[in-house]
């Protein structure tokens, strides 16, 4: 094929033979219509008996009938002509097609995926976080070493409010489960880069809260990250009770006439403690209890007693009697209990004596 764009002095001699054989007139002046530039007149121009001739018609070809160059290109696109664009001669214009050019490849860059080289790269995400570790570290207040079983809650600032609020409309963020301090003392939580704050809430065993419960702010960013964030917290033990004086009894004895209930003044009592662990009351031997004082004697009233005695079982022995009765003929009462629940208001006893006899025993 040949562009009629091309001068024909680039065909070759045996391409322009066979064209010039196949040029008539009429293919001359059809040429010359598709060179001519078409104008507003030229369009509207009605059509006459006789038509130009191919020399006046064709102004802007050569005398092949090719177009000059420099004249058709700004008029026509290039076309390509071969033995069947003409139909008895005549040049068929409908089958004149532009010069086919090999389709572009698009560019691709290196980063780009073939087939989308316009793609547009879509927003940035945000950037993770870095994560470190926030550790709080349990210690004795007096030795330094470390304690375990400590309870803490971790916090993160995200109020905008300074120090830690727990509570209310607007909270700081509590950050994971509660943390137990290990063996180590040690409670560790792994966290994006923030400001945090550790807040006990139970003591290890035999130590108090410390005061304030609070322990921080711990800032975690991104130049210390890799190393984490620690703080101490230090507990004094618990101040042990100062122990508390065991309740000390009394016991109070009563002596009364067995006929008419009258108190009788005179009667004198020996306290025993049961101490050997024998039943009953044992006064001599190697395993006898225990004597308590100096013994009391009854006054007007009937009464004595016995005060400060320790929590136990106690015996009341008998060893005179008021003038004009009898000495019982079991002398020896009881056992009788002191114990914590009856230690403040004490045990009262009451005995009795019959008259008769010489006086006292």
């Amino acid at each position: 094929m040949w562009s009629l764009s091309r001068p024909k002095e680039a065909l070759s001699g045996r391409s322009r033979l066979h064209l010039s054989a196949q040029f008539t007139a009429a293919t001359a002046g059809a040429l010359a219509l598709l060179c001519t530039p078409l104008t507003a007149a030229t369009a509207h121009a009605e059509p006459t008996e006789q038509r130009p001739s191919a020399v006046e018609a064709a102004p802007m070809t050569d005398e092949g009938g090719l177009c000059v160059p420099g004249y058709c290109p700004d008029t026509f696109p290039p076309v390509s002509v071969d033995a069947h664009d003409y139909l008895g001669g005549v040049l068929n214009p409908h089958q004149h097609k532009p010069h086919d050019e090999p389709p572009r490849k698009p560019h691709v860059k290196p980063h780009e995926k073939p087939g989308k080289p316009h793609d547009k790269p879509g927003k940035p995400g945000k950037p993770k976080k870095k994560r470190g570790p926030v550790k709080v570290v349990k210690t004795d207040k007096k030795t330094g070493k470390p304690l375990a079983g400590a309870v803490f809650e971790l916090w993160r600032e995200s109020n905008d409010t300074a120090g830690l609020q727990t509570e209310g409309m607007n909270p700081d963020t509590r950050a994971g489960e509660l943390c137990t301090t290990d063996d180590q003392g040690v409670c560790r939580r792994t966290v994006a880069t923030g400001t945090y704050y550790w807040r006990e809430t139970k003591a290890p065993a035999g130590y108090k809260l410390p005061s304030p419960t609070v322990f921080g702010p711990l800032e975690l960013t991104k130049g210390n990250h890799e190393k984490g964030v620690t703080v101490k917290a230090a507990n004094a033990r618990k101040t042990p009770p100062e122990p508390q004086p065991k309740p000390k009894g009394k016991l109070h004895v009563v002596k009364v006439d067995k006929t008419t209930k009258k108190p009788l003044q005179g009667a004198v009592f020996q306290l025993w403690r049961e101490t050997n662990g024998r039943a009953g009351l044992q006064t001599s031997g190697s395993s006898k209890d225990t004597r308590i004082g100096r013994g009391c004697a009854t006054d007007t009233r009937g009464r004595c007693g016995f005060k400060d005695l320790k929590l136990g079982s106690y015996y009341l022995q008998e060893t005179d009697v008021p003038d004009g009765y009898q000495l019982p003929a079991k002398p020896v009462s009881g056992p009788y209990k002191v114990t914590k629940e009856n230690a403040s208001k004490g045990v009262t006893v009451r005995l009795s004596n019959k008259r008769g006899g010489p006086g006292k025993g």
